[in-house]
């Protein structure tokens, strides 16, 4: 859920860094750093922020109905929850 502010920073990160290093050294040196930061995020939500989430929404049956079902079918649950808004 972008707040319509993300892309425009790391627009400007990989333009920048283009500009800095020169176009294979910066769009090799964004893939990566990209990636390690996407990695990271996945990380640490995944540890520490499932616990949170998890004691915050509680009390909401329908976020539990999307947890069994991620949890028992994986794939098929993403799949629906992802498409649930087309």
């Amino acid at each position: 859920m972008d707040k319509g502010g993300s892309w425009a920073m790391g627009t400007a990160c990989s333009l920048g860094g283009g500009y800095l290093f020169g176009l294979p050294v910066g769009f090799i040196a964004d893939s990566i750093g990209a990636t390690l930061g996407a990695t990271a995020a996945f990380l640490v939500g995944r540890t520490v922020g499932r616990p949170y989430i998890i004691s915050k929404l509680k009390n909401y049956p329908k976020f539990q109905a999307v947890t069994i079902a991620v949890e028992r079918s994986g794939f098929k649950g993403t799949l629906c929850w992802h498409l649930c808004l087309v």
